[in-house]
């Protein structure tokens, strides 16, 4: 299967260009020699092609970095790699070879799925490193695929001594309650030929929420309202993680990385609502407590070692994560006739991954690349959801469930190829091929099925440096969606107060992917611009489908359509004399379209906006030892259709968090952080119909209004 894979690579493909620096890769890979080294901003020289452009550690002196993600943040077009917090969600992407962070180190993409890049370029001292290396497209020896930007942080070998870096932070979240105080601490060092990090974290760093919500129903008839809900929420979240990872050098050449990470999540979230009639003026009370205590394990790790002209890597990952839910609602009335109610909504469920791949990659003759591979994967949910309701003498009792009980499994076998070939000097064409062959079974009381499927997914690459500053990059790629096995089971939906029907026969959404991007660098490193317009061609799109006349599921309606154009920009506003600050802007305008399953007619996919847009801006003011900076964000009205209703929502005001540090001496920084500062308002409306929506029967309306209780965060950030 290999074989065929990289037969057929050879007869579609070209591929590869510039070679990818890379201070402990294991391919032959040529590091370009660049001609203009140029002045960055401070003087510093900093190496430019229009394919990579390197940023020595010294580029950095003006800025008072204290971490890798701090370097980053000041590099033109990389702030959006590294997330707000410096965490990152869990990935879940389908395996290990469909995407992955943007982010490198040394050459090399983290061993593993829940351990994110984004809190390693965190803990990361910028003192450990050589240099940055912002990749601009394909190139030969990635280990990963290439997003549009990549970054390879390469670190100074050997010599380091001891260092860590702690913080610790308070947050004041709640209206009417205390703050909370949390922190983390990381120390790493080289023994002989092994490195290693260690971390542990108390958290997270915005662990609790608070927000109020105004629901209003109106009569279909003549409008009136004739009820309002008033909700209030706090959900406070405390983890504790501990991370490990550590890379040991052999004298014959091998080097293996290994990734750990423990986590113990809790969370509590306290919500009251008041319902009132506003005919009668009768209140009904509803409170709700939330708990969900989850534990969660992951190693990782891979061994590469050279063979002959070539290198031989092999990945191992495990990740396990297990919790158990409980939801306990109980509802009081003013109302003479009725009588106190309770409900318990208990979720008990475990997940596992297990992955492992590996691969052979050699250089070959006028810089062309090529690497064959394998990959196993099995990913498991074993799932159970039970629904209490009070009964005559105030019991609570149980209630059956269609579906609420099962075991989900996939397991993919996939064989890959990839070739790389520079076409010329200036251009670079990446071509590669995943076939995979993929069961999913799933047992329980109500369902005993097995499905088989076979995905075919080319995916081709090109690169033209039309100049040393332009550069235009296109790509066609067919991708396979990893499937969310909750939706295979019954589901609580917190929301609407409803139990959701599971969808045993959900298959993965497909898509062909195209787009195509022009970028400009702009001289003396002021920045970068760029355009990229992209067409998604979804088949079996994954959206609610009918399962009876008056329930819905997560499920395949078929053809959808999502294309659009986004322009980028990250400009040093030296032109009009701040030398040390930078504006990132992103604006996004797309459209989509579907047949809605229910009423057979076309309208935009679910939450999808048509338009987006993001600022981010930081500066650094040397004089003062200070610098801050502003993210906004915002995005136009989405809509969403169901069985029994239509709504569309609206966010009235920009996101927009504020962040300042002040260094008080080299090894100590005191920070501050707003969040949601506008509060995050958000309007929804909906209607509700009787039975079918294609029936036309109008219900109800409800008109929504939520807002978040603005956050603040202080703390001290330090070295040792």
């Amino acid at each position: 299967m290999v074989a065929a894979a990289g037969a057929l690579l050879f007869a579609c493909s070209p591929l590869a260009a510039h070679a990818v620096p890379s201070a402990t890769s294991g391919d032959q890979i040529e590091q370009q020699t660049l001609d203009d080294a140029r002045p960055g901003p401070n003087g510093d020289k900093t190496d430019n092609s229009s394919s990579i452009v390197i940023y020595d550690a010294n580029y950095f002196a003006a800025y008072g970095v204290n971490s890798v993600a701090d370097m980053l943040r000041w590099i033109p077009g990389t702030a959006a790699l590294v997330p707000r917090d410096g965490n990152a969600p869990s990935a879940s992407a389908r395996g290990f070879g469909s995407g992955g962070d943007q982010i490198l180190i040394n050459g090399k993409r983290l061993s593993g799925k829940a351990t994110d890049i984004g809190s390693v370029v965190q803990r990361m001292k910028a003192e450990r490193v050589a240099r940055i290396e912002v990749i601009r497209g394909t190139a030969p020896g990635l280990e990963v695929q290439s997003q549009g930007i990549i970054v390879n942080i390469v670190l100074i070998e050997g010599g380091s001594t001891g260092s860590g870096s702690w913080q610790v932070h308070y947050g004041d979240y709640f209206e009417n309650a205390p703050g909370k105080f949390d922190g983390r601490m990381s120390y790493s060092n080289e023994i002989g030929p092994l490195n290693y990090l260690l971390s542990a974290e108390s958290g997270p760093l915005n662990r609790g929420t608070n927000f109020t919500r105004t629901e209003d129903y109106l009569s279909p008839e003549d409008g009136q309202l004739f009820e309002r809900r008033d909700y209030e929420e706090q959900a406070l979240q405390h983890d504790h993680i501990y991370t490990a990872s550590g890379t040991l050098h052999g004298s014959d050449g091998r080097i293996l990385n290994v990734n750990a990470r423990l986590a113990n999540l809790q969370t509590e979230s306290n919500r009251n609502i008041a319902a009132t009639d506003v005919n009668t003026a009768e209140v009904e009370d509803t409170h709700s407590l939330l708990d969900t205590d989850s534990k969660s394990w992951e190693i990782g790790g891979d061994l590469e070692q050279r063979l002959g002209r070539g290198a031989l890597k092999t990945r191992l990952i495990y990740a396990d994560s297990a919790s158990l839910t409980s939801d306990f609602t109980t509802l009081t009335s003013t109302s003479a006739e009725a009588t106190d109610t309770q409900t318990l909504v208990v979720t008990d469920q475990e997940t596992t991954e297990t992955i492992l791949r590996s691969s052979f990659r050699s250089a070959l003759n006028k810089g062309r690349n090529l690497e064959l591979g394998a990959e196993v994967a099995k990913n498991t949910l074993q799932k159970a959801v039970s629904l209490f309701e009070q009964d005559a003498t105030d019991t609570l009792v149980p209630v059956d469930i269609f579906n609420s009980d099962s075991n989900v499994e996939e397991i993919r076998y996939e064989a890959f190829g990839k070739h790389y070939w520079p076409l010329s000097s200036v251009i670079a064409l990446e071509s590669a091929i995943n076939v995979e062959y993929s069961n999913i079974s799933q047992i329980g009381a109500d369902v005993d099925d097995d499905r088989t499927f076979v995905f075919v997914k080319p995916r081709f690459d090109l690169r033209w440096d039309i100049s040393e500053q332009s550069q235009l990059r296109s790509s066609l790629a067919r991708s396979t969606s990893q499937l969310n096995f909750n939706n295979f089971v019954a589901t609580f939906d917190r929301e609407d107060v409803e139990i959701d029907a599971g969808n045993p026969d959900l298959e993965p959404q497909k898509a062909w992917v195209i787009q195509m991007t022009y970028e400009r660098r702009l001289t003396d490193d002021r920045g970068m611009m760029a355009a990229r317009a992209f067409y998604n061609d979804y088949d079996d799109h994954i959206d609610k489908v009918a399962i009876s006349e008056t329930a819905s599921a997560p499920g395949n309606i078929g053809d959808a359509r999502l294309y659009g154009i986004e322009f980028k920009s990250s400009l040093r506003l030296d032109q009009i004399g701040l030398d040390t600050a930078v504006l990132d802007a992103i604006y996004k305008i797309q459209n989509s379209e579907t047949i809605d399953p229910f009423t057979g007619e076309e309208r935009p996919m679910a939450n999808v906006g048509r338009q987006q847009w993001s600022l981010r801006w930081r500066h650094d003011i040397p004089d003062w030892r200070f610098n801050y900076a502003l993210d906004l964000d915002w995005n136009t009205d989405t809509y969403t259709q169901d069985i029994n209703f239509r709504q569309q929502e609206s966010l009235r005001k920009p996101r927009a968090f504020v962040t300042g540090q002040l260094h008080l001496m080299d090894n100590l920084v005191l920070w501050l952080q707003g969040r949601v500062i506008f509060g995050d308002p958000r309007r929804r409306i909906r209607e509700i119909y009787t039975g079918n929506i294609a029936d036309g029967i109008l219900l109800q309306q409800e008109s929504r209004l939520q807002e978040y209780r603005p956050e603040t965060i202080v703390g001290l950030r330090g070295r040792f």
